[in-house]
């Protein structure tokens, strides 16, 4: 029917409109920013993954979830199903025990680190460097804004 629509009002086909919209390249009102991504080598950037996991877990995160629901913000919420608090949902709920959550907590983390790789990777005007390296970025930031 919106094909139908479309052609009516339009005079052109809607697989027209189509086609002209995988041509158009997408707005990036973003263009002029000067705009950094530190690379970490994935060895590293896993193990402190699971450092950062293990002290969030010391420092009363499982805790942290258990007031939330005792306040009423239950495990349905959208802020509880991401990344931890639906780990330790599960844990709560005894679908887990805790070594399952924190493995499986690890395992997505990373997983999502991935995923925000792939995305910087593929943006336009991000600039890679290693993460050490200061003087690089440096001068690059001072060229880019005299």
């Amino acid at each position: 029917m919106r094909g139908l629509e479309i052609y009516y009002s339009s005079g052109v086909p809607w697989s027209e409109h189509l086609e002209k919209q995988k041509k158009r390249k997408p707005l990036n009102r973003f263009s002029h920013l000067f705009g950094v991504y530190l690379h970490c080598p994935r060895d590293i950037l896993y193990k402190r993954i699971a450092r950062r996991t293990d002290m969030m877990l010391t420092q009363g995160f499982v805790e942290e979830v258990e007031g939330l629901r005792s306040m009423g913000y239950g495990p349905e919420l959208a802020s509880m199903q991401s990344i931890g608090y639906r780990h330790v949902n599960q844990l709560l709920d005894g679908n887990w025990d805790y070594e399952m959550m924190k493995r499986l907590l690890v395992r997505d983390t990373r997983r999502y680190a991935k995923r925000q790789m792939t995305w910087f990777r593929r943006m336009e005007n991000l600039r890679q460097y290693d993460r050490n390296d200061q003087e690089k970025i440096i001068a690059d930031i001072q060229n880019y804004f005299p």
